[in-house]
């Protein structure tokens, strides 16, 4: 049987080959005949937005159709006045065009009146529907069912977006914007706020999207409290500005059906992806293809789903007196563009900015200010000391005599002391200058810790919010499945249980959202308190790069090192001398220990040195009077030996002194100040042996990250790339949800892997660099630059 069967297992791909290739070949003999399909693009009329929509046409149908498509260049012909009228005669204009194959009908005016043509003589694609609202569209299994007419339907739902807009503002009356001679139409007006109403309990009022006679905002009654913009292309940019301006301005809400853009220039809310416009032109690129190779557009598929996240405006949300509510904030992303362009921010600046304003490293600084008034306190012992006395006093007139103190004297004194030589001032003032040297180096140990947990912290909110922008695209990506899904099973080709499947994922996307968006806020209130900022205070920070980062480990010589297995110990050893020479924690203790040791020195010379001191008195008698105070009944020779009231006295001293006895204190210091140095030094020693040890596994950190960042990515590109095959399949009914699923969740688990790889490797070399004793980030370009070139050394003489 193996034998009968491996001779056909071998043949049937070839053979499946060949008929592939023959296949193709054939087209393209097909097409060569015919020649390029040559297509036409009418218009309703000139806008800004239909001109951007009609370059997006042209740039995908020829990335799609390359030389087998032909886009015409724009006639005026093509070009229609905004009316019904023009827009029929541009549609006819190309539908009787000899040189035109296809034409695509942009604008709702232009594709109604293809949707009304009796018969089109060759294929129309329609890109912008309201979908019954305007006239009846056919519809015939999926597809348009009438000969030659494909359209894509309008991709969003009034009704839901309407309850959305409700969660966020309280909405009892809306204007419906719709391009004016549409909203001018009774009968097409009715149709839409009809449809409205059937699908919303809001009162719902159509008008024309263009202000009339000047005015900012179009004619709308006063009680209007929300806008739904569902088609404005013919209005400018400048004056959608000027409408969502004004209208934020009245406290209206806006939401747009015209995508994110609009949210970008002041529209409140919409629910339609930012991609919206170039997923539509890549359709009708795609339809103009199939037509070109001569298939049937009347059977191809007219579904389009343009819904994606609720995109909200937080400025106009401020503006307008509104809130997202918190169970819908997995689902919703909130844009904050001008709060975002105030508080852009580096790693560089970010760190930078730490180190200027952080209280900490404040306070830190204010006490090494204030360490150094104790080696100027210990300093002023040696300094010569003067005093001022006035004194006075007052005695029994009975005890009162010439020779001794007058009843009433006054006597004021200046004197002055002076210590040459002190041998427990001199230690003070060394070990003072030591412990000055210990705080110095302690701040310094600070300022590098808070650079260090600054960078982490920029790390870290650049992680939680790519771990956020991760998880909300995947959680589009399961409301785009669940939306087909649905769409499938009303078709009658699709099974509930994939509904089921996939309301699953879109809870579980939201719950993951919910978390990621709760740890972005702890990230930024993180970083925020480091940069004593406002805890709540939007920070936009920008990836970290390589060139921005300027971290060692991404030097080109180092990274190098790196990825050189033989001179790894060798760096390794570098490194560790290179942190053990300039690590701050280090020369603090060295600088404790510098002091017990001066300490125990003053302390043994205090037994036998004395402390050797001069003083010098002056005395002035200011008064003198009462009894005593006369020397007249005194015998000639003892009034002659009475001194002079008005003469000053004085007198100069020296002095040496020591403790020849204090109770064993002395000796008691002196073991103690001894024990506490072999303490430092052995702490010493054990933050050395630390020291080594960080730096030894932060470099085997860099190395295996390094590594690893290129293995994620290569598992997030395949899981990317697998992803699209799958969903292409599964689109095409040719896989089955649970494989989808997989699909989704391992590309989604490998792109977080990816940007956690790249995230963990910033933040080992942060380790790496707070290890070696270095200033994150914000060190001297020189100092890098001089440490890379010792380190190149390394690999030369490993060589």
């Amino acid at each position: 049987m193996d034998h009968t069967e491996k001779p056909f297992a071998s043949i049937w791909p070839a053979a499946l080959l060949a008929a592939v290739v023959v296949g193709a070949a054939s087209s393209a003999v097909a097409q060569s005949a015919r020649g390029a399909t040559r297509v036409a693009i009418v218009t309703d009329g000139p806008s800004p937005a239909v001109r951007r929509f009609v370059g997006l046409i042209r740039r995908e149908t020829a990335d799609l159709g390359g030389r087998d498509v032909s886009v015409l260049e724009a006639r005026p012909a093509w070009e229609g006045d905004w009316t019904r009228a023009g827009a029929s005669r541009v549609l006819e204009a190309a539908l009787v065009d000899p040189g035109v194959d296809v034409v695509v009908a942009v604008g709702l005016l232009s594709g109604e009146a293809a949707v009304r043509h009796a018969a089109l003589p060759r294929p129309v694609i329609v890109p912008l529907t309201l979908g019954q609202v305007l006239s009846a569209l056919p519809r015939e299994g999926g597809a348009s069912g009438r000969r030659n007419l494909a359209y894509l339907d309008g991709g969003y739902d009034v009704g839901r977006d309407l309850g959305v807009l409700a969660t966020l503002v309280r909405v009892r009356h809306v204007a419906l914007l719709v391009d004016g001679e549409i909203a001018g139409d009774p009968a097409a007006a009715e149709r839409i706020a009809a449809s409205v109403r059937e699908s919303s309990s809001v009162r719902a009022t159509v008008v024309a999207a263009e202000p009339a006679g000047g005015a900012p905002v179009p004619a709308m009654p006063a009680d209007v409290d929300a806008v739904y913009v569902l088609s404005a292309l013919r209005a400018s940019d400048d004056e959608v500005r000027g409408m969502l301006a004004a209208l934020r301005d009245r406290r209206v809400a806006t939401m747009s059906a015209q995508g994110t853009t609009w949210v970008a220039s002041g529209a409140l809310a919409t629910t339609v992806t930012g991609d919206v416009w170039t997923r539509r032109a890549r359709r009708i690129a795609l339809l103009v293809r199939r037509a070109g190779e001569g298939a049937d557009v009347s059977r191809e598929a007219a579904s389009f789903d343009a819904s994606g996240e609720l995109v909200v405006n937080a400025a106009t949300l401020r503006a307008i007196g509104g809130a997202v509510p918190f169970d819908a904030l997995g689902e919703t992303r909130v844009v904050d563009s001008g709060a975002e362009r105030g508080q852009r921010l580096s790693l560089r600046g970010a760190v930078t900015e730490a180190l200027r304003r952080n209280l900490d490293l404040r306070a830190a600084r204010l006490g090494e200010l204030a360490g150094e008034e104790d080696v100027s306190r210990a300093r002023a012992r040696l300094m010569p000391r003067l005093e001022a006395r006035l004194g006075t006093q007052w005695i029994d007139s009975e005890h009162a005599s010439p020779l001794g103190s007058a009843e009433r004297s006054a006597t004021a004194t200046l004197s002055s002391t002076s210590t040459i030589y002190s041998e427990s001032v001199w230690t003070d003032i060394g070990v003072q200058q030591q412990m000055q040297r210990s705080r110095t180096h302690e701040v310094e140990s600070t300022r590098l810790d808070l650079a260090h947990d600054t960078a982490e912290a920029y790390v870290g909110l650049l992680r939680a919010r790519s771990s956020e922008r991760v998880l909300r695209e995947s959680l589009a990506r399961s409301q785009r499945h669940l939306a087909m899904a649905r769409a499938r099973e009303s078709a009658g080709g699709g099974r509930r249980a994939d509904v089921h499947r996939w309301t699953i994922e879109v809870a579980e996307d939201q719950r993951a959202v919910l978390n990621a968006v709760a740890d972005r806020s702890r990230a930024e209130i993180r970083l925020n308190g480091l940069l004593v900022r406002p805890a709540e205070s939007p920070l936009a920070p920008a990836e970290a790069s390589p060139r921005d980062a300027a971290l060692l480990g991404t030097h080109p010589r180092f990274s190098r090192l790196l990825d050189d297995p033989s001179t790894h110990e060798a760096l390794a050893r570098e490194l560790v001398r290179e942190g053990l020479a300039a690590s701050p924690e280090l020369r603090r203790i060295e600088a404790f220990v510098a002091a017990r040791e001066r300490a125990l020195e003053g302390h043994r010379r205090s037994l036998w040195v004395p402390t050797i001191s001069a003083r010098a008195e002056a005395q002035l008698p200011i008064l003198r009077s009462g009894e005593g105070s006369d020397a007249g009944n005194l015998p000639p020779e003892l009034a002659s030996q009475i001194p002079d009231g008005d003469a000053i006295s004085w007198r100069v001293g020296l002095e040496a002194s020591f403790s020849i006895f204090e109770g064993g204190a002395t000796l008691a210091s002196i073991r103690q100040t001894r024990r506490d140095a072999e303490r430092a030094r052995v702490e010493r020693a054990a933050v050395a042996s630390r020291i080594e040890q960080q730096i030894r596994s932060h470099l085997h950190r860099v190395v295996a990250s390094r590594a690893g960042v290129r293995l994620a990515q290569r598992a997030a590109a395949a899981a990317a790339d697998n992803l699209a095959i799958v969903s292409d399949a599964y689109a095409a009914g040719a896989s089955d949800v649970v494989t989808l699923v997989d699909a989704q969740t391992q590309a989604r688990t490998t792109e977080l892997a990816a940007l956690d790889a790249w995230h963990s490797l910033l933040v080992d070399l942060v380790h790496l660099e707070r290890s070696i004793g270095r200033a994150v980030v914000v060190g001297p370009r020189s100092d890098r630059d001089r440490l890379a070139r010792r380190l190149g050394r390394i690999q030369r003489l490993a060589r």
